[in-house]
């Protein structure tokens, strides 16, 4: 047998099945989240609450979303879609979210209808109509390559819950009631599934306990006369709990998958909220148009907080503040402009007045009703709908890419994440009260440079700009000749005359996520400085993919910015020309220069990420610095300072890939290992651990369909 036949041999004797871990939305996080927030971005996914965009859960970096027939994936930095497919069926008004579970997004749509979707690919893996039809209007729960959900068909109409195989979408069981399953989200232990139901026609609801394999009943209660249950059950301490549209809490023991000792407290109101338990205090919402909180041992109300309507909603609770005595909770009501409260909770509160209310976000520009939860990311940004078909993010700060450039850059173009009362903090003013300003990102530049020398008594001594947004000073560098970019051309109003656009000043210009924010001093007497442009094919960019090799030509062109910045678009078109002569750096190593046309040709022999800079040639009117990043993409295994590295450059999604280490003696392969790793979008840099047995080594890297995809190295 051959070395490569050997090694394929392994490759199918330790092949193995990597499955990744459950990930449901959370309503309690330790996640830094805002106390004043900016809209870091809007996306408009459906369209009113017919076509609402629904519920979002977060996979991964982006937000998986459903809007009509339609799933979608959102970056969650940028809130661009980036992935759409269809789906069997239209969801059900919106109400429930995706369950993301072991590589695959369950969703329970309309007409008995439940799909799972591949998570990477939104490729449909299967797809169960159940023959009693009904709406999705519970979210699937998933335990143990099983997925668990109920259908509605009405107040007083049978229908079923159903249990189905992960993998294959078969039925495993089913169970009807009568009222159907609405919004209640099922909790497993090892063996059971617990869920709730609506209370039919004859006024009474349940809760059950059944085998999670064969649906057999193993413990019920009867909840008479308190209404339907409405939410997802919740366990906590031995104990689940549930809230009822009768306005009742309900909790019962559960101990070997037995229901008992069941206790009822009264909200006073109607509740759809997941109860949400934290240091054995519960916390819903109420149509009293109250946040309640009751005692999770006696469901004593302990006190309600008055928010702005209906908070149909499950609470989301950060614990990050705690060391202040304070929880935060957020929630949305059911009302128009359909925004985000923030409630500061004392840990030991025992009155309303022990709680301090804040609109966190109106929705301005969007407003509609809202039944969302608030969902969280690890960096603490927040995610919600509302019924004006957006999906929102909500953070203290936005991120944008910010320099300054005279000469060169004084700080090159780099990622920063800049809050909306940055300038004032250092006792600067703007007139940009929703948002972030220009200012605000030159202040965050100071601040990142300077460091602990930029304070609130030493800011002008660097910085100085006056009330009405015109700068003196920058960098302690006195000068008044001093511009910016925003996107390309100056802020400005959307007023034209005959002199084009009235420009804003620093402390007016607003920005927004994600925008492209350069400040520069000019060079130019008369700030006659170009600005440049790239281009691809015709197309304006300042990124590029490219393959290892691969010959790509680029064009540079620019205008006057401080003649042209203000004027109309098609105005900078007419007046934007090549520019010729430009120096083309790699950090300080100038690579190539542009011709007579403004073109360059570059090729680059390694995969990985590169950033050029152009900058004009001698005697040419001076450039304000122009950088273009070039990805080069594919595999490569290098081997520096004795130790060998995978680097690898995707430009989509993920890609499992085997690396095989065979030992050989004599050109005799004895023993090979392999190890399927998953590498992320983007550029890596991975260690190949290699034995220290003394045998020659032959590293290899190959794609799930075994293909290689470097050549090998030899230790």
């Amino acid at each position: 047998m051959k070395a490569n036949s050997k090694i394929f041999f392994v490759l199918i004797v330790l092949c193995v099945v990597l499955l990744s871990v459950s990930a449901h939305a959370e309503h309690i996080t330790d996640a830094s989240t805002p106390d004043d927030c900016v809209l870091k971005w809007a996306t408009q996914i459906g369209e009113g609450w017919q076509k609402s965009a629904g519920e979002p859960v977060i996979i991964g970096d982006k937000i998986v979303i459903m809007a009509g027939d339609e799933i979608h994936a959102v970056n969650k930095a940028t809130g661009e879609i980036v992935r759409s497919a269809s789906m069997a069926e239209e969801q059900s008004y919106g109400y429930v979210a995706p369950t993301y579970a072991g590589d695959k997004i369950y969703m329970n749509l309309s007409n008995g209808t439940i799909q799972a979707f591949d998570a990477q690919t939104l490729e449909s893996v299967w797809v169960y109509k159940h023959p009693g039809g009904g709406k999705g209007m519970t979210a699937v729960t998933y335990s143990d390559n099983t997925v668990f959900t109920g259908f509605w068909d009405g107040e007083t109409k049978d229908a079923d819950f159903v249990a189905l195989d992960s993998s294959t979408g078969e039925l495993k069981w089913s169970k009807t009631v009568n009222g159907g399953f609405y919004w209640t989200g099922a909790y497993c232990t090892d063996s059971a599934v617990i869920f709730g139901t609506d209370d039919g026609s004859d006024k009474v609801s349940h809760i059950y306990s059944c085998n999670k394999e064969t649906g057999e009943v193993i413990s019920c209660i009867d909840v008479e006369n308190k209404g339907d249950i409405r939410s997802s059950v919740t366990y906590y301490n031995g104990r689940i709990f549930v809230t009822t549209k009768g306005g009742y809490i309900i909790s019962a023991a559960l101990s070997d998958n037995v229901l008992s000792d069941v206790k009822y407290g009264e909200i006073g109101a109607a509740s759809t909220s997941t109860p949400v338990i934290y240091n054995d205090r519960i916390y819903i919402g109420a149509s009293d148009k109250t946040i309640s909180v009751f005692d999770c041992a006696t469901l004593d109300k302990l006190f309600s907080v008055p928010v702005t309507a209906y908070p149909q909603c499950t609470p989301l609770i950060s614990t990050y503040y705690s060391d202040t005595g304070y929880i935060y909770l957020y929630t949305t009501y059911n009302k128009t402009p359909g925004g985000v409260t923030l409630i500061k909770i004392k840990e030991d509160a025992t009155a309303a007045e022990d709680c301090t209310v804040i609109e966190l976000y109106n929705a301005q520009g969007y407003e509609q009703y809202c039944i969302s939860n608030v969902i969280c990311d690890n960096e603490g940004t927040l995610y919600y709908k509302n019924d004006s078909g957006y999906l929102f993010a909500l953070s203290d700060s936005i991120s944008l890419k910010a320099s300054f450039a005279e000469d060169g850059y004084i700080y090159a173009p780099a990622d920063i994440a800049v809050a909306k009362n940055t300038a004032e903090s250092y006792g600067y003013t703007d007139t940009v009260t929703d948002g972030v300003s220009a200012l605000d990102v030159l202040v965050k530049i100071h601040e990142n440079m300077l460091a602990d020398e930029f304070t609130l008594q030493t800011a002008d001594s660097y910085l100085s700009v006056s009330s009405e947004g015109y700068l003196s000073r920058v960098m302690g560098i006195d000068t008044y000749n001093f511009g910016f970019a925003v996107n390309g051309t100056a802020p400005h109003d959307d007023i034209l005359t005959q002199y084009g656009y009235t420009g804003y000043s620093l402390n007016q210009a607003p920005v927004k996520n994600s925008d492209k924010v350069e400040f520069f001093i000019y060079r130019d007497s008369w700030a006659m400085d170009n600005y440049g442009i790239f281009s691809q094919n015709d197309t304006k960019t300042d990124h590029v993919f490219a393959n290892v090799g691969e010959e790509v030509k680029i064009k540079l062109e620019g205008y006057s910015f401080g003649w042209y910045s203000c004027a109309e678009d098609s105005t900078i078109k007419e007046n934007t020309f090549p520019i010729a002569d430009a120096k083309i750096l790699l950090g300080e190593e100038q690579l190539t220069a542009t011709d007579a046309e403004g073109y360059f040709t570059i090729a680059f022999d390694f995969v990985g990420k590169y950033t050029l800079t152009a900058t004009e040639g001698e005697g040419s009117t001076p450039l304000i610095p122009a950088q273009i990043e070039f990805d080069v993409l594919g595999f490569e295994l290098i081997e520096e300072a004795d130790k060998v590295y995978l680097i690898s450059n995707l430009e989509e999604e993920e890609e499992n890939v085997w690396v095989i280490k065979a030992q050989y003696t004599l050109d005799e392969m004895i023993s090979a290992e392999t190890e399927c790793i998953t590498l992320p979008k983007g550029y890596q840099k991975l260690e190949i651990e290699t034995s220290d047995k003394g045998e020659e080594t032959k590293i290899f890297v190959w794609n799930k369909s075994l293909t290689p995809l470097t050549g090998g190295v030899t230790r």
